[in-house]
């Protein structure tokens, strides 16, 4: 056991608490020491200030001569201890008289302990000012004496005090009081030491000594306690230890009675173990089965998984490869899926439409026509199909649509499935065969019609030439000369439709160009004259021959020359003069020769948004009734069947210029 410290030793508390109070003391001195030093310099310098002031004013009164500034031991008198040196300077920087003999005369500028600056200074009203020289700390003052008669200044006064000497008297008083200070904290400390020893230590060894004696296992041991009156801290202190070794002493006993206690739990503790262990190990194997159970269902739901994504990624495969447009549709017109070929027609740039709705991927017009079925179906609960008409990229397409419902296993229709499949082509090729067969239809016609007139045309013609001939003078041969003239025309005419109803070759044949472009006018004459336009036809008749069937180039150029026709007369402000220009020239496209047949109007021309669309079966300019939308796109038709090629080039309200251009026949070369 460690023994306690013996009293008055460094480890002893006594020791300690006097080596404080006495630290204390000495810093407290110190710091009042310290601060009556400032309050003394401060006070001594204000003092000292005053006396040189006052000096000053002896000598600014005549009170005193300014020639007893150099009596030393007068002026030491007047300004009190560290007085060094007086003088007087003229405002020349002459010295006049001065402590020092050796001074006067001298020009202040020559003594290197003097600064002219502060005589410069001192015409403002003087100063006083503490420097360093010499190691030491002086305090200078500089004055102007004033004449008593008008108040000017005529010569300064200067002053030097060592300030070091003035402050060593309350330095030394400072010594003083620190010395008797520390030897107060001495004398205190021992009282403090015997006070402590018969008041405090030996309780405090009393005290260790029962201390001593519960740590050694004797919990009945108790510090003697004085009358509560006479109690003091220590007492109370021990009154409290006495307290706590009692409640120590009944919690050992009731720890022993605990022990005990926890002894026999931990018996029956060690029984619940065992029988838990048991019934642990019991649970352990049935978890091991169960474990071993969901393995093989996971890997049998995994193994479905993956036949299902493999059977989803062979379906969506199949639909992707699928020419028609699939989609799902659920029940609140919001997509679940969609095929390649829907999402490149309708979502063009996504990846995924899931969740999207119809207004989103089909735009808020198409939505309202392509939901029709979708909805029916879900509605009826049972499929749907028809035609559905909607703006594709600017064009519309025709689609066929089969819609039929989905239900789940309770029933419910809980999604709609469109199938479109695009029939804009076989709409478009039906059409041309209709118009085809119209056209057919109107060459039987035509025949009919130029058969049934050519035999009266022959007698009029023939009953006119009767006249002609018999009457050779007279108004009436003029007549008659006139009615064979216009009949030969309708002749000319009826030979062309009966030309143009004959049965068609198949096989190309050398046509002239001319011939050709003269047939398709004169069958638009009576247009022609009626619209009083003018037609410009440069085409040579030297041209070499194309390959062409002529009827098929002669309904080519009927159609284009048509559609010029109308341009030029027609609209909201026709021409005030018409005119169509045909020109025909040689030409070279990809190293073959071809003859351009160019026919350009000055009508109204075609607006820039219709150029993508302007050979589309069935787009037409023209007003709702006047047009079927389809002669430029069977003249392409045509154009395109002969090998050839068909370009248009139009600005609106100025032009339009159609070339088609045709393979020359054979061999034929040109330069």
């Amino acid at each position: 056991m460690v023994s306690p410290p013996r009293p008055f030793s460094r480890r002893s508390l006594a020791f300690r608490v006097s080596l404080i109070v006495v630290c204390v003391e000495v810093v407290i001195f110190f710091l009042v020491g310290l601060l009556y030093l400032q309050i003394h310099d401060r006070q001594m310098e204000k003092e000292l200030g005053q006396r040189i002031r006052a000096v000053t004013r002896l000598v600014s009164s005549g009170a005193l001569a300014y020639d007893a500034l150099g009596d030393k031991d007068l002026v030491g008198r007047l300004v009190g201890k560290g007085f060094e040196e007086a003088m007087v300077v003229g405002f020349t920087g002459i010295i006049f008289n001065a402590t020092d003999p050796s001074l006067v005369g001298r020009d202040i500028r020559s003594v290197p302990s003097l600064d002219p600056e502060w005589f410069t200074q001192a015409r403002n009203g003087g100063f006083t000012h503490t420097i360093k020289h010499d190691g030491r700390h002086e305090i200078i003052a500089v004055f102007p004496v004033l004449n008593a008669a008008d108040g000017a200044a005529f010569v300064y006064t200067f002053l030097r005090v060592d300030k070091s000497r003035v402050s060593q008297q309350s330095h030394e008083f400072f010594l003083v009081l620190l010395l008797g200070s520390a030897l107060g904290g001495i004398v205190t400390s021992l009282a403090l030491l015997v006070s402590f020893r018969r008041l405090v230590f030996s309780r405090l060894r009393q005290n260790m000594a029962v201390m001593e004696r519960l740590t050694g296992g004797d919990l009945s041991a108790r510090i003697p306690l004085l009358s509560p009156i006479r109690r003091d801290e220590l007492g109370w202190m021990a009154h409290g230890f006495n307290e706590m070794a009692e409640s120590m002493e009944s919690n050992v006993t009731r720890l022993k009675q605990e022990v005990e206690n926890r002894t026999q739990a931990e018996a029956a503790l060690s029984r619940a173990k065992a029988e838990l262990e048991e019934r642990v190990e019991r649970r352990t194997m049935d978890l091991d089965r169960s474990n071993r159970e969901l393995k093989r269902e996971i890997e049998e739901r995994k193994a479905a998984e993956a036949a299902m994504r493999e059977s989803h990624k062979r379906l969506q495969g199949i639909l992707d490869h699928s020419p028609s447009a699939i989609s799902l549709v659920n029940s609140d017109g919001r997509f679940i899926m969609a095929n390649l070929h829907f999402m490149l027609l309708f979502a063009a740039g996504r990846t995924d439409i899931a969740g999207l709705s119809r207004a989103e991927v089909y735009g808020q017009e198409n939505a309202q026509v392509l939901s029709v079925l979708e909805d029916q179906a879900l509605a009826e609960r049972k499929p749907m199909a028809d035609e559905e008409s909607f703006t594709v990229e600017g064009e519309v397409r025709t689609y066929m649509t089969t819609a039929f419902p989905l239900f789940n296993e309770y029933g419910a229709a809980f999604a709609a499935c469109a199938i479109r499949t695009d029939v804009s082509d076989r709409k478009r090729l039906e059409a041309e065969s209709l118009r085809a067969g119209q056209l057919a239809s109107l060459g039987e016609l035509a025949a009919g019609v130029a058969h049934e007139i050519n035999n009266p045309l022959n007698g009029i013609v023939n009953y006119a030439e009767i006249i002609h001939d018999e009457l050779a003078d007279g108004p009436c041969h003029d007549l008659a000369a006139k009615i064979i003239h216009e009949g030969e025309r309708v002749s000319r005419i009826v030979a062309k439709l009966l030309a143009f109803s004959r049965s068609r070759s198949e096989q190309f044949e050398p046509v002239q160009v001319r011939e050709v472009v003269d047939d398709a006018l004169q069958l638009l004459e009576g247009g022609v004259n009626r619209g009083r336009v003018a037609v410009d036809i440069q085409v040579d008749d030297t041209l070499p021959r194309i390959r062409a069937r002529a009827h098929e180039i002669r309904q080519v150029l009927l159609n284009i020359l048509n559609n010029a026709l109308h341009a030029v007369t027609h609209g909201q402000t026709p021409r005030p003069d018409p005119l169509i220009r045909i020109e025909a020239r040689t030409a070279l496209h990809n190293s073959e020769a071809f003859v351009d047949i160019s026919i350009t109007d000055n009508g109204y021309g075609i607006p820039e948004s219709a150029m993508n669309r302007i050979l589309s079966p069935f787009f037409s300019l023209k007003p709702h009734n006047e047009g079927t939308g389809l002669g430029l796109s069977i003249t392409h038709a045509i154009v395109k069947g002969h090998g050839g090629r068909l370009d248009i080039a139009s600005k609106e309200h100025e032009y339009t210029r159609v070339t088609v251009s045709i393979p020359i026949y054979g061999d034929t070369s040109f330069s």
